[in-house]
């Protein structure tokens, strides 16, 4: 099993090789949002509810984490509202064609 680039495609046999590629190669503007070995995993559905795994780097987990302690929240706060923010409004990146559907 191979590696892809999310930038540029080219494949590495490890993801320590794909990740020193995107580093070395791509610039911070061409940046991935999703690195090779994140994802997000539905484990669970259950009624109205789901339980969902993430996986991402440590790097992007202890950024979290500084910009929570930043403004004084906590984690799971601090990602609920961007995750309902998307939810709602969309995001500069994506256009949103309907009205917002999300109701907490």
């Amino acid at each position: 099993m191979g590696y892809k680039c999310p930038v540029c495609g080219r494949s590495f046999k490890t993801l320590k090789g794909v990740n020193i590629h995107i580093a070395k190669s791509h610039s911070i503007s061409e940046a991935p949002t999703v690195y090779p070995g994140e994802k997000i995993e539905v484990l669970k559905r259950e009624g109205s509810y789901i339980e969902v795994k993430i996986r991402m780097k440590k790097t992007l987990w202890e950024d979290i984490n500084k910009r929570a302690a930043e403004v004084g929240e906590k984690v799971e706060n601090l990602v609920f509202d961007g995750l309902s923010d998307v939810a709602v409004y969309g995001s500069s990146k994506y256009s949103v064609k309907s009205e917002p559907a999300y109701i907490g």
